[in-house]
């Protein structure tokens, strides 16, 4: 087990017996440097975020955000939901529906809760990047009529062909 972590826990089981604040805590410690006080901080939310959701802090491969390979091409399986939905633009609720009912995407979702949200499974939170990161996801500044108030994307070929002409430095493709 690594020192950090059972520093951490130390501090987690403190918090819970004296009650007292976190950041009360970690100065009693002596996490004076910013950049120290700052990790071992947000060491101390993940473990309490794990510890909320019947994890053990201390289990090995929590450490790690996945334990799935890299085979995830978010990009790609997004253009694919977009596609599937009627007029190319869709809500989060309809690309999360569209992605989890193909077989073919289905089979690499991770359903367990994201550490960072409390009841948001971890390849909702990536899809979500993923439209946000890329340009060729257009936000249309229209809000879904479906009771989630969730931005509606489209899906610009347009855009995605230009980058990629930008990135080719000009030189069309033979």
């Amino acid at each position: 087990m690594r020192a950090c972590t059972r520093d951490a826990l130390h501090v987690l089981e403190r918090e819970a017996a004296a009650g007292s604040s976190r950041n009360e805590l970690l100065a009693g410690l002596g996490a004076a440097p910013h950049v120290v006080y700052a990790r071992v901080r947000d060491k101390l939310k993940r473990m309490q975020r794990m510890a909320a959701h019947g994890k053990n802090p201390l289990d090995t491969g929590f450490d790690r955000m996945s334990t799935r390979g890299h085979v995830q091409r978010w990009p790609e399986w997004t253009k694919m939901a977009m596609v599937k939905l009627p007029g190319g633009c869709g809500g989060l609720q309809q690309l999360f529906e569209a992605i989890a009912a193909d077989p073919a995407m289905a089979q690499y979702l991770d359903w367990r809760a994201d550490p960072n949200c409390r009841a948001v499974p971890r390849w909702r939170q990536q899809l979500k990047k993923t439209l946000s990161r890329l340009p060729y996801f257009v936000n249309t500044g229209v809000r879904a009529r479906d009771g989630t108030n969730c931005h509606v994307y489209r899906y610009d070929q347009g855009i995605e062909d230009a980058l990629a002409q930008q990135h080719r430095g000009g030189r069309t493709q033979s």
